[in-house]
């Protein structure tokens, strides 16, 4: 019985397929009669012609109809359950600059106002941080990631894997200087009488840290 009204209300509106119209033995054709359809053979372009014409109220509901609910269901639902979970849940829009890295001149920062220079400093660094915590969730760790690369045959291994061998490796790097090089580093720079001068020269290394961070943004998607 469900059968019987399941295809009762199914004729009432869905279209016939290209096969049920007799012009093919399976619902694959040709896009239209120019592209990839060299003996002009009958094609999608024909097939929505030929429903519009002879089924235009099915057709409507099918093309048009359901078309719109779908668009309006997107804009005025679905998109506004992502705005109110991203701006009012998960607060994408908002970076927490609170973090356990040491800088220089303002040790580990918490809460309260601070210079442009060092929320530049602490946003490239927190983005960073996040890229590296969300390889950890999602792949196991960094470590891990460039031994999948590095087990593979090096004889066949495209370039692509190459770069991202190089691209790991690099993150370690960086990740490894902000994390236990930097704060010793900060450290012997306060403990030496030339304290001016070794914090400039820190601070360099810090910049150049920062830089190639920059420089691989292209590369930190997860």
């Amino acid at each position: 019985m469900n059968k019987i009204i399941k295809k009762i209300i199914k004729n009432l509106y869905a279209l016939p397929t290209p096969v049920e119209l007799g012009h093919s033995e399976r619902n694959a054709l040709p896009w239209d009669k120019n592209v990839g359809n060299p003996d002009g053979s009958y094609s999608w372009e024909d097939y929505h012609k030929e429903t519009r014409d002879k089924f235009p109220i099915r057709y409507f509901i099918n093309k048009v109809l359901f078309f719109k609910i779908s668009c309006w269901y997107k804009w005025y639902v679905e998109d506004s359950i992502y705005w109110f979970k991203s701006f009012l849940i998960q607060r994408d829009h908002i970076m927490d600059l609170r973090s356990n890295v040491e800088c220089i001149e303002y040790g580990k920062y918490k809460w309260g106002y601070t210079d442009p220079e060092h929320v530049l400093f602490l946003a490239v660094y927190k983005s960073f941080q996040k890229y590296v915590d969300e390889i950890n969730i999602n792949h196991g760790s960094i470590e891990e990631r460039i031994k999948i690369f590095e087990n593979q045959n090096d004889s066949f291994m495209p370039a692509n894997d190459q770069a991202w061998i190089k691209h790991y490796k690099e993150v370690r790097e960086i990740y490894n200087f902000f994390n236990i090089d930097l704060p010793a580093q900060i450290n012997n720079v306060t403990d030496n009488k030339n304290y001016y001068e070794n914090a400039e020269k820190l601070q360099e290394v810090i910049t150049e840290n920062l830089i190639k961070i920059i420089k691989m943004r292209r590369m930190m998607w997860t």
